[in-house]
């Protein structure tokens, strides 16, 4: 008896400790638009999400979930983060689908521009999961996507932030200021014109102008998209493919494979799984999409991520309405308020930068 006595209050002692290694990690780790994205998904009731959008910055730039919900009645969400690839994305949907039932699941496919897992991006795997719960599904994500020794940074990342116990406003936004990075469930529009890198030579183009060169993924990246797909299957969500509005050559990548060769080389492994690819530069003129619209070449400013939203929004109720027909609005009020403040928004940015001219 006094043994078990003894194991319980070193199981209570070991508890205790976890719980303020949690805590610690919850007041340390930087909330930013990407990391603050965990916080509120972790809020929502079970089976509320009937779409999500995975992707870099590419995806959370683009697709803004109030104007899906709003055209086809349903709760969406962009669970896309900074310089993502498909590595990182697997386990973000994994985490998505122990408590959520999404019809419908978008992958952005600059999630499978070219990379080597050896040269890992630091700041895009800290972004990806600093804010997940910790699970064998976290364990297991840092260990395929981080080297062997920088794996302590990720499973305890308060030692990369153990010094912002120096400004306390910092910790009381981590705690109760997550709304403040993510006000659009998400999705995170540029509302600044990028001066360094000017358009006026560059042009928008449809896809098959860009290039007819095809490339294909190397083995271990395809065993992770075959992963993404018996994963959405298993789940009965329909996946699909989906390019956002890029413009031309993959310039500002010197050396590297163009995105939309490896898209190119994808539409056999599309077909054989039954996943519909479909780029948005081929709907350029329906969107009224123009260069000023974008924040750079591979990203949409706060007005163009609203012109391509209102557009697919469209196109999805065309062509998937069906799949979402036994959805629920619950976003409801909220998703109203939020989509009048992104408007406002773009009405600021519009004058600000002279869009009337």
């Amino acid at each position: 008896m006094r043994r078990l006595s003894k194991l319980a209050k070193v199981g209570i002692l070991l508890l205790v400790f976890l719980g303020g290694i949690l805590l610690i990690n919850a007041m340390l780790v930087r909330l930013t638009e990407d990391t603050a994205d965990w916080k509120e998904f972790y809020g929502f009731k079970d089976d509320t999400i009937d779409m999500v959008f995975f992707g870099s910055s590419n995806a959370y730039c683009t697709f803004v979930p109030m104007i899906y919900n709003e055209s086809l009645k349903i709760d969406s969400y962009n669970m896309s983060s900074s310089s993502a690839t498909i590595e990182q994305i697997y386990y973000s949907m994994v985490e998505v689908f122990k408590t959520q039932s999404p019809k419908v699941v978008v992958l952005e496919l600059y999630s499978i521009r070219e990379y080597d897992i050896s040269e890992y991006n630091y700041h895009a795997v800290h972004k990806a999961f600093d804010t997940m719960n910790l699970s064998k599904n976290k364990i297991d994500a840092i260990i395929y996507n981080v080297p062997d020794d920088k794996k302590q940074a990720f499973l305890l990342p308060f030692t990369v932030y153990h010094t912002r116990w120096k400004t306390p406003s910092e910790l009381k936004n981590n705690i109760y200021g997550y709304k403040v990075y993510n006000k659009y469930y998400g999705a995170s529009p540029f509302t600044i014109v990028q001066d360094d890198a000017p358009l006026e030579n560059i042009s928008i183009s449809n896809h098959y102008v860009i290039t007819e060169k095809k490339a294909y993924l190397p083995q271990n990246r395809m065993e992770i998209l075959d992963k993404i797909v018996a994963l959405c299957e298993e789940n009965g969500a329909k996946l699909l493919f989906v390019k956002s509005p890029y413009l031309v050559e993959d310039e500002d990548r010197p050396g590297k494979i163009n995105i939309f060769e490896y898209i190119n080389g994808l539409y056999d492994y599309a077909g054989n799984n039954n996943i519909d690819i479909i780029i948005l530069n081929d709907f350029l003129a329906y969107m009224g999409l123009e260069l000023r619209d974008f924040f750079n070449k591979g990203h949409l400013n706060i007005v163009g991520a609203g012109k391509a939203s209102e557009y697919f929004s469209q196109y999805l109720k065309e062509n998937y309405g069906y799949l979402f027909e036994d959805c629920e609005f619950d976003f409801g009020v909220e998703n109203s308020e939020k989509l009048k403040e992104y408007y406002r928004e773009i009405e600021v940015f519009k004058e600000k930068n002279n869009y009337n001219q």
